[in-house]
């Protein structure tokens, strides 16, 4: 067997390990068949043979353990406890993702508020001359009943006094809806996270301004290019 052959995988099948899908592939090795899963990779070299488990995830406690073939009987002995090791340690890890929500936001982009599941949006109804502005609160996929959105007012009419009103309603209200999504969930939040943890970032009417000027940008150039198609076809 070359070492291009050893290198192919295929999926042999997934496994739900207290509630994580962990996939397990065929995979040759020096010409003999195993079945390893994810998070499980084969080390082989003058120093060390043996099976590394590395799993490293964001506010889960990490694994980084090696499993030698020298104490074992064989090849095949030294992986079943490397699985085994990892089924351990997943049984004490709540699955992420039956959290519905994010834990933490960024700060990149004019339209970020630095709170996980706020946003800024601007928008123009139809018929109407000013753009206006809500702070939106989603939490997971949209959904009627875990989103609001928080008006703040037109682009004439928006005080700092306004925007920082909106923002403490729609930040009050998100912390409300996911505490009540953790009982109804019982999920298990890592000790790291603190959701009502206050953050120092503030939204201010420059911020607010700059990602106007953006979306009127991109409004106008939508326009253009429209009215250069109907143009080109006559229309």
């Amino acid at each position: 067997m070359n070492k291009k052959d050893d290198k192919l995988r295929v999926l042999a099948h997934t496994e739900n390990i207290h509630g994580h899908d962990i996939k397990f592939y065929k995979q040759m090795i020096e010409g003999t068949e195993y079945v390893v899963p994810t998070h499980v990779n084969r080390v082989d070299c003058e120093k060390a043979k043996g099976w590394q488990i590395r799993r490293i995830r964001k506010h889960q406690p990490k694994l980084d353990k090696f499993i030698p073939d020298r104490k074992f009987s064989d090849q095949h002995a030294s992986l079943n406890m490397a699985v085994e090791v990892l089924r351990i340690h997943l049984k004490n890890i709540q699955p992420m993702d039956v959290i519905p929500f994010a834990l933490k936001d960024s700060k990149k982009g004019v339209n970020k508020t630095g709170y996980p599941g706020v946003r800024l949006d601007w928008d123009k109804r139809k018929g109407k001359k000013f753009y206006e502005l809500s702070v939106e609160v989603t939490i997971g996929k949209y959904d009627p009943t875990t989103y609001k959105a928080f008006y703040v007012g037109t682009e004439n009419t928006i005080t700092q006094e306004r925007l920082d009103s909106a923002m403490a309603e729609a930040i009050a209200w998100r912390e409300q809806l996911v505490r009540k999504l953790i009982v109804e969930k019982d999920v298990l939040i890592p000790e790291s996270v603190d959701i009502a943890r206050k953050n120092n970032h503030k939204v201010t009417v420059a911020q607010i301004n700059k990602l106007l000027k953006q979306i009127k940008t991109k409004d106008k150039n939508k326009i253009k290019v429209g009215k250069e198609l109907l143009a080109r076809h006559n229309l």
